[in-house]
């Protein structure tokens, strides 16, 4: 197998692996406060979600009915203390209470059912009060289902991407001399 090949294959197996992975959400990293958790810790990744203002940078966790909001100044990354915090979730109310740990938590009324769920927090840290709002991408809401109508657009992108990769592999005797020729053009315009 020639070079351009292997390269051609490798460039649609990269692109073929960049389109699946899109889905992936990641909340900031050392959100959590909890120095003592293990690093390589083995199980599931609940659903989190990340928001920041000019004063405080949040990370929100759902555990089935509970939802737990870590909350840290902006500027010096120091968890906040002692606050009032509520959180409006897709029109669930909750009024947030401190838990051991800088953790803000409170019980949810009913399940999250849509995959894009408004939440606005409203925290008021003694003087100092602000409200941010960002967006839930709800991606736990049909992960029983499997979702086909992915895999084949998926296909899709792959089977276009090699289409493409071979036209131009058959092409490149034609390709490469025009190439040469542009260059060679320009090279003699200087």
């Amino acid at each position: 197998m020639n070079y351009l090949k292997r390269k051609l294959i490798l460039l649609s197996a990269v692109l073929f692996l960049s389109a699946a992975s899109v889905n992936l959400v990641i909340a900031g990293p050392g959100h959590d406060h909890d120095a003592g958790q293990a690093v390589n810790s083995v199980g599931v990744a609940l659903p989190r979600f990340y928001a920041e203002s000019d004063m405080y940078e949040v990370v929100g966790v759902f555990d089935e009915k509970l939802i737990r909001l870590y909350i840290d100044h902006f500027l010096t990354n120091k968890p906040v203390k002692a606050a009032q915090v509520n959180i409006d979730l897709d029109g669930q109310k909750i009024e947030l209470k401190e838990a051991p740990g800088n953790v803000y938590e409170g019980p949810l009324a009913k399940n999250l059912k849509g995959d894009l769920v408004p939440v606005t927090i409203t925290i008021i840290d003694g003087d100092v009060s602000d409200i941010i709002a960002t967006t839930f991408v709800n991606q736990h809401t049909n992960s029983t289902k499997f979702s086909w109508w992915l895999v084949a657009k998926l296909a899709i992108g792959v089977l276009v991407l090699l289409a493409i990769s071979w036209r131009f592999y058959s092409k490149r005797g034609q390709i490469i001399p025009k190439i040469q020729k542009i260059l060679m053009q320009i090279k003699d315009r200087k």
